[in-house]
């Protein structure tokens, strides 16, 4: 049975699959589970019902990051990515925009968001725009 989870913005609100965040998660764990530099994020959970792992560890941009290199090898040249631990705004928002750009090239639809979106961990957003 699915659950749906209820996200609020303003005077509007969405809903998402449960189960959708979980295949999401879990495919993320199993491509990028060896990766040395996502250590401190993966593997994310992905039985936990409800759970926000996903959306929060997102905040950076490394995953997003690594999924496109991942699809499309070198896209993104490695020295052009903040990998420190405890990034600030500005680095965080550094990695973002490097990743919707790098989607974008490598022809994903990248539709209605910012850095601040996922920096926020909006679900909504992060799910649609998984390319």
């Amino acid at each position: 049975m699915s659950a749906f989870k209820k996200v609020e913005n303003d005077n509007t609100f969405h809903t998402y699959a449960d189960e959708e965040r979980q295949a999401f998660s879990s495919h993320i764990n199993h491509l990028l589970g060896y990766d040395e530099l996502l250590r401190r994020h993966l593997p994310l959970d992905d039985n936990t019902e409800g759970s926000k792992d996903l959306f929060e560890k997102m905040s950076d941009g490394l995953i997003m990051l690594k999924l496109i290199n991942y699809a499309v090898p070198e896209t993104v040249d490695d020295r052009a990515i903040n990998k420190q631990s405890n990034m600030n705004v500005y680095q965080k928002t550094e990695n973002i925009n490097l990743a919707l750009n790098a989607a974008k090239s490598i022809g994903c639809q990248v539709v209605n968001i910012g850095a601040q979106d996922i920096i926020e961990g909006r679900p909504i957003l992060i799910l649609v725009n998984y390319c």
